[in-house]
């Protein structure tokens, strides 16, 4: 599977915390992705991100957008190299949800 190495930039304000990485477009061909596919994005640990064009000013530059959450994922900050390439996705046949403190009490339908 074919793999690019970008450098690590900011996410634009409209980006932030909807888990969205810009690469140029040239890239995107390369890599045989489409807006909205998912990417793995690795620095020191891997993660995933959902792939969208680069802004005009961006094209034809080196670079990766993320924002914070995912740069924290990946364990990498800005002006760092990060290898992408496309993720495998499998479909979810469980999900678990648990309470993020020992004091909250999750009830739901487990049939849906």
């Amino acid at each position: 599977m074919k793999e690019l190495k970008l450098k690590v930039a900011e996410a634009t304000q409209d980006d932030v915390n909807k888990g969205v990485v810009r690469i140029d477009s040239a890239y995107m061909r390369e890599l045989n992705l489409r807006p909205g596919d998912i990417v793995e994005i690795s620095g020191e640990r891997a993660t995933v991100g959902r792939v969208d064009r680069a802004l005009p000013g961006d094209m034809g530059l080196n670079i990766i957008r993320m924002d914070p959450l995912i740069r924290r994922n990946s364990k990498t900050s800005i002006g760092e190299m990060v290898s992408i390439k496309s993720a495998e996705v499998k479909e979810a046949s469980k999900i678990t949800i648990a309470p993020a403190r020992e004091d909250i009490m999750i009830r739901a339908n487990n049939e849906v």
